[in-house]
């Protein structure tokens, strides 16, 4: 059965093969049928229902503002009979037209490849699954999208009082609401939290595989890169450290960059050639070094002192 506009510019439904009407074009507006059988229909004036291929209202109630999200599954807003002018729920529905009623007036923020639903209320984020039907309430601050392990358990960085911590689908908690932020790592089991503005390393049960003591960190070429004093290697994880400058009063590292100017500016000649109707060599003034100066203070002793270096430009 396919879609088909009708003589009368309605829609309706006809066989396939016979391209004969089995639903008479009737409706404003519609859609092919799903995989469930199952097609949305406008009726006029913006109310819109659930049909099945007889016809039938599936569910009996009439909506508006109807929408199909990722896997066939639909958002809509419910139309009361009594106040039809009024705000209705907002409800989700499976692509066979059953209620999810766990996120009855959920607004929905999107759903991902995953099958996972992100979803808000009152200013607090929650998920559900399409796949197992499992339901976080929102509660959290943020959540960001659950994902699989090296030994597929499934968990989701969530913030609660300010505070980063990691859950599982069972809402138990992995990692503790201790951290700033937390990035996990699943090629190599662990997660990189901060902390008090520091960077350590913790697994998935929390507990702590390399102190607090690194000021940044970066991800390249399968490498965890953690920026501290000397550059070395961790056992195959492939860890280094590259150094950051000691403050000259206490020489701790604990220094956080807080502005930074470029001075004495060096110019030299480079010769271009430039091809037209006939080549011509010209000179051309370019930058070929300068100096940077970069003042820092102390996480420790709040001295403030500056560094310079010159950088030559190739």
């Amino acid at each position: 059965m396919k879609l088909k506009k009708g003589p009368n510019d309605k829609y309706g439904y006809v066989d396939n093969k016979t391209d004969e009407w089995v639903i008479q074009p009737r409706y404003c507006n519609a859609t092919e049928f799903n995989l469930a059988g199952i097609a949305i229909v406008t009726l006029g004036k913006g109310r819109q229902i659930l049909i099945n291929k007889e016809n039938k209202n599936v569910t009996g109630k009439i909506y508006r503002n109807v929408s199909v999200t990722k896997f066939d599954y639909i958002k809509a807003e419910e139309i009361d009979s009594n106040n039809p002018a009024a705000k209705g729920d907002t409800i989700f529905l499976k692509p066979t037209g059953d209620e999810i009623t766990e996120l009855r007036n959920m607004f929905i923020i999107e759903v991902t490849n995953e099958g996972v639903v992100e979803l808000t209320y009152k200013d607090k984020y929650g998920v559900y699954s399409l796949v197992t039907g499992k339901f976080i309430k929102p509660k959290y601050e943020r959540i960001f999208n659950f994902r699989d392990s090296k030994n597929a358990i499934p968990y989701a960085v969530v913030y609660k009082d300010h505070k980063a911590g990691l859950i599982d689908w069972d809402d138990n908690i992995i990692i503790p609401f201790d951290y700033q932020d937390i990035i996990p790592c699943v090629e190599f089991n662990v997660a990189i939290v901060k902390k008090n503005d520091l960077i350590g390393v913790v697994d998935f049960e929390g507990k702590e595989v390399y102190p607090f003591e690194y000021c940044s960190y970066s991800i390249v070429d399968n490498k965890i890169c953690l920026n501290k004093i000397v550059t070395t290697y961790i056992e195959l994880k492939e860890w280094y450290e590259v150094s950051k400058p000691k403050c000259p009063k206490c020489l701790s590292r604990k220094v956080k960059e807080t502005n930074w100017v470029e001075i004495n500016h060096k110019y030299g000649d480079r010769t271009e050639f430039v091809i037209g109707t006939r080549a011509i060599a010209r000179k051309k003034k370019v930058l070929i070094s300068y100096d940077r100066v970069t003042s820092f203070e102390c996480s420790s002793c709040g001295h403030e002192f500056t560094e310079t270096k010159t950088i030559t430009k190739k």
